[in-house]
């Protein structure tokens, strides 16, 4: 079947490897994106393989005390906080734990090596002169026993999601090459990763947050950014630096407000 380019102000719905396939080289002038972050996201898209099919796949109940649970277990290479489902294999009944979505991957090296298959389709139908902008946020590593099911239920972790996703980039021993409380890097790894595979890195541009999401450390500075990265399929591209252009502001800055 011969792919056809995407119709104008049309939703296409689906897994984004597969739409893109469908799709004929040179067909895109520019992509904007913000691909799910490494380790911060449970959609929920899940399903649950053998096993007992009315086990509830969670851990153990919450205790009812007002002390803080150390509930968190692992059985089998599935980890679970309390009433939380398992991770990988349900502790239970051995149920594995079957879930495609981007972000979820055990490690950053997994999770760049599908981001990387992910745009080398991008770049396919992207035209000579057209312009990626990515957008990547960034993350801790944390173990898992390291927060209290109280603590998470009141703050949702330090990302401050809710406790149902509070658990997805927290792990019984962090990923190879960090140690607990290592800032992950992934903006730059994944943007270091694809000019390795062809594109051209053209800036990074830093997105400021005036209200960012507040945290409760209080040994580093809340995260108040993201990373925008420019990328192209050429080293020659439409870019139109006067629509962008701001009027230039004289004078000292007051920074006492």
């Amino acid at each position: 079947m011969t792919a056809r380019a995407p119709e104008r102000n049309a939703i296409h719905v689906g897994d984004c490897l597969e739409v893109l396939q469908g799709w004929p080289d040179g067909c895109v002038h520019c992509v904007v994106t913000s691909p799910p972050y490494w380790g911060l996201r449970d959609y929920g898209t899940a399903e649950w393989e053998g096993g007992d099919a009315m086990c509830g796949h969670c851990g153990p109940p919450m205790r009812t005390n007002n002390k803080p649970s150390d509930s968190s277990a692992t059985f089998h290479g599935g980890t679970s906080r309390a009433n939380e489902p398992f991770r990988n294999t349900c502790g239970k009944c051995g149920a594995r734990r079957i879930d495609q979505q981007l972000g979820l991957e055990a490690t950053p090296a997994e999770y760049l090596a599908k981001m990387v298959a992910v745009f080398a389709e991008v770049r396919r139908v992207l035209r000579d002169d057209g312009t990626l902008w990515l957008i990547m946020g960034d993350g801790y590593a944390v173990r898992a026993q390291n927060r209290s099911e109280d603590y998470v239920r009141r703050t949702g972790g330090n990302t401050g999601l809710n406790s149902r996703n509070a658990r997805t980039h927290e792990y019984a021993e962090p990923p190879p090459g960090l140690k607990p409380k290592d800032l992950i890097g992934m903006p730059w790894r994944l943007a270091l990763a694809l000019q390795a595979d062809g594109y051209y890195l053209r800036s990074d541009i830093i997105w400021e947050k005036p209200n960012p999401m507040p945290e409760s450390c209080t040994d580093r500075p809340t995260k108040a950014h993201e990373y925008l990265f420019l990328l192209t399929k050429r080293p020659r591209y439409h870019y139109d630096a006067e629509a962008v252009r701001e009027k230039a502001e004289y004078g000292r800055r007051d920074w006492s407000v």
